[in-house]
């Protein structure tokens, strides 16, 4: 049996990548916002953390600023897993806009994250979400407590709650091998 804490990054600062119009992938750059870094530090300081033996995270900036603020109050080593990212608005890594990237999403929503029958999307399903996330985690198991710094999408599959907080840590246990949740409302 394996622990996790799932910590969601700290609110994101994106009005830097909209003020340069980034676009797809881009956005992910997005640093926390200082609401966000205050989030992180009162997280790293969370007693459900205790006892844990590295952090994983994702390696979008606003995880991996959150990871780091968890790192220096924890002295724990951090390790990127590039498939603890958030779950792709686009499986073609196209350059939409946000407003193209936030409508797909919520085509996503509105079918809750399975394809419409006979309908192929280009966003990422809950299911090819939690095919990406599990081996990740699966090479994990071996340690008894871990500290997962990742975004709202994964750590549903975990929690099975619809809302994720920012920098809010999630106990959970789980044993080899691991399962997720479909969709949360």
């Amino acid at each position: 049996m394996m622990e996790m804490v799932l910590i969601r990054h700290g609110e994101p600062d994106t009005a830097a990548c909209d003020s340069r119009n980034f676009a797809g992938q881009g956005y992910e750059l997005a640093p926390l916002t200082q609401k966000g870094v205050a989030q992180a530090k009162e997280a790293a300081h969370s007693p459900l953390l205790q006892g844990a033996q590295m952090i994983l995270s994702s390696p979008y900036t606003r995880a991996l600023q959150t990871a780091a603020e968890i790192s220096r109050v924890t002295g724990l080593e951090i390790r990127v897993e590039m498939d603890l990212r958030e779950l792709e608005k686009d499986l073609q890594h196209r350059s939409f806009s946000k407003a193209q990237l936030d409508q797909q999403h919520q085509e996503f929503l509105l079918h809750k994250g399975s394809y419409p029958q006979n309908q192929p999307c280009c966003w990422e399903t809950v299911e090819q979400l939690s095919q990406r996330v599990l081996p990740v985690l699966e090479q994990y198991t071996s340690y008894k407590k871990i500290i997962v710094v990742t975004h709202g999408g994964v750590i549903r599959r975990f929690v099975e709650k619809g809302k994720i907080e920012y920098a809010k840590p999630y106990l959970v246990q789980v044993s080899s091998p691991i399962k997720c949740f479909g969709w949360c409302e």
